[in-house]
């Protein structure tokens, strides 16, 4: 799965970020059984704290 998620400047982070691999999983772009990277390289992937991924 491309990683290219967009949490916005302002508002939830963590909310979009729900929002977004939520969307990649009803649209098939996350499958069962795929993993999602580790809460730190997410983290640094979609430039927030691990704690807004956790």
């Amino acid at each position: 799965m491309d990683w290219q998620l967009d949490v916005g400047a302002r508002g939830d982070r963590t909310t979009a970020l729900y929002q977004q691999i939520r969307a990649a999983v009803l649209d098939g772009r996350l499958r069962p059984g795929d993993r999602l990277p580790p809460t730190r390289e997410l983290a640094a992937l979609v430039r927030v704290a691990r704690g807004t991924v956790s």
